[in-house]
């Protein structure tokens, strides 16, 4: 998290929201945060880490741009952006939420059949890198 500027999109982002939400104040180990965000339902992510992390596990996410490498990333995993959050609208980001909790189980779905495909290209990536120091070592 970038403080203090995350915190207070957050904050105003939950100061919107009709639902219970939590902001994490203090640090966590990547591990606890690993099951934080498995025990989550969906994640709205800022930060490119949270993104991957709630990839890694299962949970559907909807992104605020701050930076290109989160858009991107985004595009990637096929999970919808909430916009810019220099120009965050909060009507039109529940109008999205809204309409991704009605397609939910296909965000599930999606999110888990892009980690499957990454998580493969990563073990291939790993097995070229053995072969090539395989074939460095002889």
């Amino acid at each position: 998290m970038q403080n203090p500027e995350d915190k207070t999109v957050s904050r105003r982002i939950m100061d919107a929201m009709e639902s219970p939400a939590y902001l994490l104040e203090k640090r966590y180990s990547t591990g606890e945060l690993m099951r934080i965000t498995e025990a989550a339902e969906f994640m709205l992510c800022m930060r490119l880490h949270t993104l991957i992390f709630a990839a890694d596990m299962g949970v559907p996410s909807l992104g605020m741009i701050y930076d290109p490498k989160v858009r991107d990333y985004l595009e990637l995993l096929s999970m919808p952006s909430l916009g810019d959050v220099e120009d965050l609208d909060v009507d039109r980001a529940k109008a999205k939420i809204d309409a991704f909790m009605q397609e939910y189980d296909l965000y599930v779905d999606t999110i888990c059949r892009t980690r499957d495909r990454l998580q493969a290209a990563a073990e291939q990536n790993v097995e070229l890198l053995r072969e090539i120091f395989d074939e460095c070592g002889k």
